[in-house]
């Protein structure tokens, strides 16, 4: 009994994920504009799928609570090679990212009559923090295949990921419209703000100033873990009736979504044994 109490919110989460992303594809693919990107139709739907994420936020804090008991450091001998992997891959995805900001601030400077600051600079700054960011991942990977790197003379760059989540957040902000017809980008926020919680806690807790296990790191590892697959998966399905629709700046951007989830989760690589295996 004990057990199933134990993997009933991996459980319940699972089955939520899974919930929202077919919900999501039935947007993506009969209600939403694929130039805008915005719902057009049932935009009652997205009022579901903010449901199924509060869902998700509920059972991710159930989740902390109980996996905070089971909780080892983050950055451990033998996770080493996790590590290198998602760092690995997490920096191509930004770079990947940096390009993608940088055709869209050309692609805009182009199109536009008149530049709107407050629309630009966040957007054109994330493209640069994306590639500063490389810069720390690529750090990150020759720290776990054991070269001896003092990543606490890196302080500033250790936060640029999270600078480059803020400034998602500012640019999204300002083309945030509806929160029926734009549900994917109220996902995207949801990321967003989840994964600079996570990245604060993992840089404090690398550099030796808070336990890593802390309950709100847990929870924002594994929350935007979910958001991240909640972006990416239904546009994977979608591209299957529209290949070109997913490689557009919003295809690519969730690419760069899922990997940044994935290593949030690998954070939690060893930390919660005990928990999932239910002992």
């Amino acid at each position: 009994m004990q057990k199933t109490k134990a993997k009933l919110p991996v459980l319940i989460i699972a089955v939520t994920v899974i919930a929202s992303c077919f919900l999501r594809f039935f947007q993506l693919l009969r209600y939403t504009d694929e130039k805008t990107g915005l719902v057009t139709m049932r935009q009652n739907l997205s009022y579901a799928v903010y449901a199924l994420a509060a869902v998700l936020l509920i059972m991710c804090i159930i989740y902390g609570i109980k996996a905070d008991k089971g909780c080892k450091a983050i950055l451990t001998d033998g996770a080493g090679k996790e590590i290198f992997n998602a760092s690995a891959a997490a920096g191509a995805v930004l770079f990947l990212e940096f390009l993608n900001q940088s055709y869209g601030c050309y692609s805009y400077i182009e199109d536009a009559k008149m530049i709107e600051y407050e629309y630009f600079l966040p957007i054109a700054a994330s493209g640069v923090f994306a590639l500063i960011s490389c810069v720390y991942f690529a750090a990150l990977c020759i720290t776990a295949r054991g070269v001896n790197l003092d990543l606490s003379k890196l302080i500033w760059l250790q936060f640029s990921p999270a600078v480059w989540a803020f400034l998602r957040l500012i640019s999204i902000t300002a083309r945030f419209i509806d929160i029926k017809s734009g549900v994917e980008t109220s996902c995207e926020l949801f990321f967003l703000v989840a994964f600079v919680f996570l990245w604060f806690g993992f840089v404090l807790s690398a550099e030796g100033k808070k336990r890593s296990n802390d309950i709100l790191f847990t929870v924002a590892c594994v929350f935007s873990f979910c958001m991240a697959v909640i972006i990416f998966v239904p546009r994977l399905f979608y591209a299957v009736f529209n290949f070109a629709g997913f490689f557009n700046g919003t295809g690519l951007t969730s690419v760069c979504y899922i990997t940044l989830g994935a290593f949030s989760l690998t954070l939690l690589t060893n930390r919660n044994e005990n928990f999932v295996s239910g002992k």
